[in-house]
């Protein structure tokens, strides 16, 4: 174990003895307390898939605009840290990987938002995502894109009769 991954680091207790700290491991570290002068300083330092992974930096949408051709996309797009919302999403919408989205927690999960992105949406991981607003409007408007599988096994679906009964003929 490493003193950076539990020592709560500060910029300035770096910058006293500037080559001695390995960026490629300070890259993961989440007590390290970092700042957008830190990222943008040691830019050519840092492991960008670690950094996209983290989720304890100061995260906006500028700091992702700015370095956008050095994050993993991948990774960025299962990363809790990240302020999510519609514009951050449509801001990249060619660049986030749109599999590891469609199972995430952390969307601002809207019926609107799942329909502005309909055509991008991987939908047997939205099927089977627990955090879905669903009900039978949202169903019934996608509802030859469904997983159905994934939906009849999904908690977040209503325990409501009518609505189990008016999709009788797709559950599993």
């Amino acid at each position: 174990h490493c003193l950076h991954q539990h020592y709560p680091l500060t910029p300035a207790m770096l910058e006293h003895q500037p080559g001695r700290w390995d960026w490629r491991r300070l890259s993961s570290s989440r007590a390290l307390a970092w700042t957008d002068q830190l990222l943008d300083e040691q830019a050519d330092q840092l492991d960008w898939l670690a950094l996209s992974q983290n989720p304890a930096l100061p995260w906006s949408a500028a700091l992702i605009e700015r370095h956008a051709e050095r994050w993993h996309w991948p990774l960025l797009s299962d990363n809790p840290g990240l302020p999510w919302s519609s514009d951050l999403l449509r801001a990249n919408a060619y660049r986030w990987h749109w599999a590891s989205l469609s199972r995430s927690p952390n969307l601002p999960w809207t019926s609107s938002f799942i329909a502005a992105n309909a055509e991008r949406w991987d939908w047997t991981g939205l099927s089977w995502n627990h955090d879905l607003p669903l009900n039978a409007g949202l169903l019934e408007r996608h509802g030859d894109r469904w997983d159905w599988t994934g939906l009849s096994a999904n908690l977040a679906l209503p325990a409501d009769q009518q609505l189990v009964g008016q999709f009788a003929a797709y559950w599993h």
